[in-house]
């Protein structure tokens, strides 16, 4: 997702008669996902992390985001067909769910309303207080496998997921997000900041800089699984060996306390369009590979480039004059892109390669890097071989391509042997001339007229 387009952002809530959001806990998430686009491309948060990550074809995710406006879904939950809601006391207050909803019957809601469907669009379903949540059939209570439903007095584990449904080119993509809990009386389990540990197995408390904890606990998964639903949205993309996405290795990790703001009890850690949050951190690539304990991260480094890197090679033989790709990427010393990078990129056959007299021709040259990789479509003139190509671009290291042959098109001739018959004649007397021409480097036949002249 995000590589090349906006990802477009709907918060839906769904919740029927006898089903609703207390006071704020609506406003609030559906501000975070304002905030969250309207930061976009900034680097001072969570989001900013995204940019180092790739597709198939090596195009980077982009921070940019737009949020839809709320849809509130009033429609009754399926009578049957689902799950039952365990029992006993959820939330911190005592009360506990009455109602079931499974991953199956979140899908269906959703099919139900032909929303667009594809890479650029994720949903995100914020479910009431009172609404259990679970992947199949069962519940805590009847085995609901391992991590199957969220938090209830008999287990459970999740505290929000995302899917994908749907054709596979165009998905549907959404993420399921339970009313926070925070340390169920019955197991002490909890989707707030009081499951995160400092260093010395400090507990790092629940932190509610809204004044709503429930928001502010619902906020923090919410990031969760807008990151990796965008990082990995079809279950195949960015995990580690153990299965772990990009916010699950970082989950209940906040970040050093030093860099918190507000007072014990309300503390923050970002700040998005102007608002506070405290939000878990993300994992980070680049800091792993530099330092593995500093792998989790409240925004993305600022990066420094310092080389160019060809990142697509030219064919290895081409014919002249027809177009290839060339792409070079800005990166810095450690190998990273800069995806903020714009420099201005020039492409040129290397001094000494190919053939003498060659010329590059290219659609544009030199090209503005976007998003860090500067792409080239260009052709070559003349037939030769172990052609190459530098990039270079002010104050980073150049960079120079594979070695590739020209072939066909037009042939640089020589003539080898020039001929006239008679060899030797008199005044007035008819004679012949002929050449036998050649090209310099390849093989075919040159083209063109050869002129005789009287002298040298």
């Amino acid at each position: 997702m995000g590589v090349s387009a906006t990802i477009t952002v709907t918060p839906i809530y769904w919740a029927p008669a006898g089903f609703s959001y207390p006071s704020n806990y609506q406003s609030l998430t559906n501000q975070f996902v304002t905030d969250v686009a309207h930061d976009s491309a900034s680097m001072t948060n969570v989001f900013s992390n995204l940019t180092q990550y790739t597709n198939t074809s090596s195009g980077h995710i982009q921070y940019n985001i737009a949020a839809a406006p709320l849809i509130n879904d009033t429609d009754a939950y399926p009578s049957s067909g689902g799950c039952t809601h365990d029992t006993g006391a959820v939330y911190s207050d005592g009360s506990g769910y009455s109602a079931c909803l499974t991953d199956a019957q979140i899908q269906t809601e959703l099919a139900a309303h032909s929303f667009t469907s594809d890479f650029s669009h994720l949903y995100l379903v914020f479910l009431p207080k009172g609404v259990e949540s679970c992947f199949t059939n069962n519940n805590n209570t009847q085995g609901g496998s391992g991590q199957g439903c969220t938090i209830s007095a008999q287990g459970g584990a999740f505290c929000g997921y995302h899917g994908d449904f749907g054709n596979s080119a165009s998905p549907t993509i959404y993420a399921d997000l339970p009313y926070a809990i925070e340390d169920n009386p019955a197991t002490g389990s909890t989707c707030s900041s009081d499951g995160g540990r400092f260093q010395g197995s400090v507990s790092v408390g629940n932190q509610t800089p809204n004044g709503n904890l429930d928001a502010d606990t619902v906020l923090s998964v919410t990031s969760h699984e807008m990151n990796e639903a965008i990082t990995d949205p079809e279950l195949n993309a960015w995990f580690d060996a153990a299965g772990n996405e990009v916010g699950d290795d970082c989950a209940y990790i906040y970040g050093d306390s030093s860099t918190f703001g507000g007072s014990s009890g309300g503390e923050s850690n970002q700040t998005i369009n102007g608002h506070t949050y405290f939000i878990q951190e993300e994992f980070s690539n680049q800091n792993f590979a530099s330092n593995s304990n500093f792998a989790c991260v409240q925004r993305a480094n600022t990066l420094v480039a310092s080389k160019l890197v060809v990142t697509t090679q030219p064919p290895a033989s081409s014919a002249a004059g027809t177009s290839f790709t060339t792409r070079v990427s800005v990166e810095d010393s450690s190998g990273n892109v800069i995806t903020a990078s714009s420099a201005p990129v020039t492409l040129a056959i290397t001094a000494g390669s190919g053939t003498s007299g060659a010329a590059l021709s290219c659609t544009n040259n030199p090209v503005n890097a976007s998003s860090g990789v500067a792409t080239f479509n260009c052709s070559v003139n003349l037939a030769g071989t172990l052609y190459s190509l530098t990039a270079s671009s002010p104050g980073l290291t150049s960079a120079v391509t594979s070695t590739f042959s020209v072939t066909g098109g037009t042939l640089r001739a020589t003539t080898t042997t020039a001929t006239a018959t008679p060899s030797s004649s008199t005044a007035g007397q008819s004679v012949s001339y002929g050449a036998h021409v050649a090209p310099t480097t390849g093989t075919g036949v040159p083209t063109g007229t050869v002129t005789f002249k009287v002298g040298s």
